[in-house]
């Protein structure tokens, strides 16, 4: 740059001299010392190296960067950004350098070393066994190799060269057995460097085998089939070879010195799985290991909507894999028909081998397989949670039916009585009941009746007047009663109503009412004495005495009539509890179909060849009243009706409702409606009264007999009616007539098993729960009737989501157990077992079933 003085004097005269000055370029200078590297191969490090390099003037820089050894590191700059990679085991000389504008630059170096990494196993050699003589041999490169691709060299060792010689021939390990024994053999791989990376293995030499197993067919055994090895050294003698398959003998059938054929043996319920196979003939043995299933693949698939079912004390069920899972219900049923059983069981799921596939059985399997009780497409993969819709009104407590609590005690042992009666004075020929001329009383007549019915000697008479005689009944009054009975119109009502509404029932369902008094009619007599059957805990509305229905030579207080002797008015609790006029009267609509109902089957029993369980008694009894009331409010079979139906019939249909509830847990007698009685269903029966032996936990014990055998009836008019001769009515009659009584009556009207009976009753029950159809549960939607009660009447299943679960349960007589089974994730074919809770084999009246929902 040019630099000008000036001089001035006072008088403003000046002289000038000008001159340059020269600024150099300073170079850049090098900040500290970048430090030495290490990176491994295929690694990458950056580093900004502007802060190793400082320019005076403050001028930009520029940077490049060169390595020594370009085969061992890369590198590469971007702005201020030096890229280090790391190529091969080695070392090399970085050098950056910085340059500023005008040219000027500074350097800086430093090492970068790539360590070399010691070669590593890829694969591992299982031990070996090899007879004397035998060579094996495995290529290096399959079970070693080298990060950095340095090429490695192979070399073995043995701890004892006079039984295991071990060498290396070109890229391959080889072993010789020399002489029985057993020895170390390691191989190793090394670098050019030196490092190494070794494995060593068992290696076992025996003497040259005199038996060996050289073929299995079929590839996967079948258990119960036939299969065939083929070897070397076997006996000829069958009993000489002994064949294990998984622990278990297998029996020999045929045997020659090449060839076994054997029966592969049955195990106790386990699914397709690996197992052991081995032959030992004397001190000699050898195995293989193979594939064994229980039954074919197509005998274990089971479609959605599909179940499968055990019985005869067969604890065991085969179910499919599945990939992602699956979902099942899955019970324990008992087929007792003693009411006081119960059974302690304890079931276990265990998985199997999803590669292990049979071909199908050669063997005809007795047992069912497999039966639908829903169409799959009605079948959804989920199922949403039910709620009670906001304004659902809770359950009214079912013990009270417009009067005090518990009329079924006294009316139980009515019944009680009733069959003793019958088994005590057997059938009789139905000429022979008319032993006497034609009853034909007449409006005001006085009649002597025998009542009481504890025995044919008891002489507890009434006497009673005849008020109306109608079309289907015949109506008197006890002359002691304490007040007015009913009106002539009120009683014409009820003889309208009988015979409109009742009758019908009576005869198309359960084979109609006798005849022995030749009159054509039922008589009803309105007596103190049912009322003086009341005690504070207690009512009874109404009997009959099938003793009235023989002839007085067989019992003397045979009334030889059909009489239906029901409670009369008691305003003022006279001889019972009180019951005003209006309140008897609403009753007896029900109570002429109930105990009517029980005049026909008497008439079945001790005419016919039919035989009866309390719980077959009753629960017809419940059934007929459901019956009537489709005719009261237009409702019918087979209709799935729900709750808007089930409401409009409530006074009829409660009883059914609510007994199923009490049955799956609800604690009726829990005023706060929020406790459930643990362990329902399956600690709960129906199959018998508390005096019978049915100790079970559930509410209201006195009922069972009554509402879940009217279901499992209804099931029954359901699930076959349709396909049935004749329809549901002629079923129903056939169930009523029949000699068998119980579950077999069930089982021979299906011609099915008693188990299959149960199972598939208690699916539906589950099926239509949740929303679903199902074949047995075709008249009433259940899942609309219970998504208005709330979750104390629900049915609670126990769950689990684990492929291997195990459960302990106490099944009592007719019940059933419930587990929702949807473990996750992919599950390979699983057998369900299920012991006695000690392990031993369940008793023949336990058996298990499993439901495919998804």
């Amino acid at each position: 740059m040019a630099v000008n003085v000036t001089a001035t004097d006072g008088g403003g005269l000046s002289a000038r001299q000008s001159f340059a000055v020269t600024v150099p370029n300073r170079a850049p200078e090098a900040v500290g010392e970048i430090g030495d590297l290490e990176i491994a191969v295929d690694s990458v490090a950056e580093l900004d190296v502007a802060a190793y390099f400082a320019d005076p003037d403050g001028d930009d820089l520029e940077f490049e960067a060169v390595s020594s050894d370009t085969t061992r590191v890369r590198v590469a700059v971007s702005g201020s950004v030096l890229t280090i990679a790391g190529v091969a085991s080695g070392a090399a000389a970085v050098t950056v350098t910085a340059t500023d504008g005008g040219g000027l630059s500074a350097r800086q170096s430093f090492a970068v070393t790539v360590p070399n990494r010691p070669p590593e196993v890829t694969d591992t050699i299982p031990p070996q066994v090899l007879t004397v003589g035998e060579t094996r041999s495995w290529a290096g490169s399959e079970y070693f190799s080298d990060p950095d691709g340095d090429p490695l060299m192979l070399t073995a060792s043995t701890t004892d060269t006079s039984v295991v010689q071990a060498s290396v021939s070109g890229d391959a390990f080889e072993i010789l057995a020399v002489a029985p024994g057993t020895a170390t053999v390691t191989f190793t791989a090394t670098d050019p460097d030196g490092l190494g990376a070794s494995q060593s293995i068992d290696v076992t030499s025996e003497r040259p085998r005199s038996l060996g197993i050289t073929s299995v067919e079929p590839a996967t055994l079948l258990e119960g089939a036939q299969a065939t090895i083929g070897g070397f050294g076997f006996s000829s003698v069958p009993a000489d070879n002994e064949v294990l398959i998984g622990g278990v003998a297998a029996t020999v059938t045929v045997s020659s010195a090449t060839r076994l054929s054997v029966t592969v043996p049955v195990s106790d319920c386990l699914p397709p799985r690996r197992a052991e196979l081995r032959v030992t003939v004397q001190d000699e043995s050898d195995t293989r290991l193979v594939g064994v299933s229980p039954r074919s693949s197509e005998d274990i698939d089971l479609p959605v909507g599909w179940y499968r079912y055990a019985h005869a004390g067969n604890g065991c069920l085969h179910l499919p894999g599945d990939d992602a899972g699956g979902a099942y219900v899955i019970g324990v049923v008992s087929i007792s028909e003693e009411p006081s059983s119960l059974t302690p069981v304890a079931a276990t799921s265990i998985v199997g081998d999803p590669s292990v596939v049979a071909d199908r059985s050669p063997i005809a399997y007795s047992a069912p397989l497999r039966e639908a009780v829903a169409p799959a497409p009605r079948i959804p993969s989920t199922r949403a949670a039910v709620a009670s819709p906001a304004g659902a009104v809770p359950p009214v407590r079912q013990e009270t039916v417009d009067g005090p609590r518990g009329w079924e005690r006294p009316h139980n042992e009515v019944m009680n009585r009733n069959r003793e009666i019958v088994q005590r004075l057997g059938r009789v020929d139905p000429a022979t009941a008319h032993a006497r001329a034609t009853l034909a009383p007449s409006v005001s007549d006085t009649l002597t009746l025998f009542a009481g019915g504890e025995s044919c000697s008891a002489r507890d008479e009434l006497r009673a007047v005849v008020r109306r005689i109608g079309d289907h009944t015949v109506w008197l009054d006890d002359v002691e009663n304490p007040s007015g009975t009913f009106t002539d119109s009120e009683l014409a009502e009820l003889d309208a109503f009988y015979g409109a509404r009742v009758k019908g029932v009576h005869d198309d369902y359960f084979g109609g009412v006798s005849d022995v008094d030749g009159n054509g009619r039922v008589m009803v007599v309105m007596t103190k004495q049912v009322n003086q059957q009341d005690d504070p805990d207690s009512f009874l509305g109404g009997w009959v005495w099938f003793r009235d229905l023989y002839p007085s030579e067989a019992c003397a207080t045979s009334n030889q009539a059909e009489i239906l002797f029901g409670r009369a008015p008691d305003p003022d609790g006279v001889f019972g509890q009180a019951w005003t006029k209006e309140q008897t009267l609403a009753y007896y609509p029900s109570l002429l179909t109930h105990e009517i109902t029980h005049l026909a089957q008497g008439a079945a029993w001790v005419f016919g060849e039919a035989d009866f369980t309390t719980w077959e008694l009753e629960g017809g009894a419940t059934l007929a009243e459901q019956l009537v009331a489709y005719g009261l409010f237009g409702h019918g079979s087979g209709r799935n009706m729900g709750y808007e139906q089930w409401n409009e019939g409530r006074a009829w249909y409660e009883n059914w409702a609510f007994g199923l509830a009490r049955f799956f847990g609800w604690d009726a007698n829990d005023a706060t409606d929020t406790r459930r009685i643990p362990n329902a269903p399956e600690e709960c029966s129906w199959i018998g009264s508390p005096e019978e032996g049915n100790d079970g936990p559930c509410a209201n014990p006195l009922r069972a007999v009554y509402d879940v055998p009217s279901m499992v009836l209804r099931f029954a008019m359901d699930r076959w009616g349709d396909e049935y001769p004749g329809g549901e009515k002629a079923l129903m009659n056939r169930l009523m007539q029949s000699p068998t009584r119980g579950l077999a009556s069930l089982a021979e009207v299906s011609d099915w098993r008693v188990e299959q009976v149960l199972a598939d009753f208690y699916m539906s029950l589950w099926i239509d729960l949740n929303g679903w159809d199902a074949f047995g549960m075709k008249t009433w939607d259940l899942d609309d009737i219970w998504s208005r009660f709330g979750p104390t009447q629900h049915l609670k299943p126990h769950a689990s989501t684990s492929a291997g679960f195990t459960g302990q349960w106490n099944i009592r007589a007719g019940s059933t157990s419930y587990l929702e089974w949807s473990p996750g994730g992919s599950r390979g074919p699983t057998s369900i077992r299920v012991t006695s809770a000690n392990g031993a084999p369940v008793p023949d009246h336990i058996s298990v079933w499993a439901f495919r929902v998804r």
